[in-house]
């Protein structure tokens, strides 16, 4: 192996590394932020109000899934094979993703 390709792997690894010490980082910091605002809420609302928030959080979960249909992965898989047809693609998702 060439020193310029070697050199090539070395970088590739750094980046690599970095990469994935900056997505943990910020999965980090975003499940602190989850935390505080979950820990904000709940003494904002009080037992009951909080309750009922959660309950909507887990029904509008389970609406999400049933609405999805599948359409996302198929659209956007659709999308990659033809490019032109990209903004057709995003315009069925907009009209059928929830305001």
């Amino acid at each position: 192996m060439s020193d310029q390709a070697a050199g090539a792997a070395a970088e590739l690894g750094t980046r690599a590394v970095s990469n994935a010490l900056f997505i943990l980082g910020a999965r980090v910091v975003s499940r602190l932020i989850s935390l505080v605002v979950v820990v904000v809420l709940a003494n904002a609302l009080g037992d009951a109000n909080y309750g009922r928030y959660t309950t909507l959080i887990a029904y509008l979960a389970l609406v999400s899934v049933i609405a999805d249909l599948g359409f996302n992965p198929l659209y956007t898989r659709e999308a990659a094979r033809n490019r032109q047809e990209l903004g057709d693609y995003l315009g069925s998702l907009r009209a059928w993703s929830w305001p």
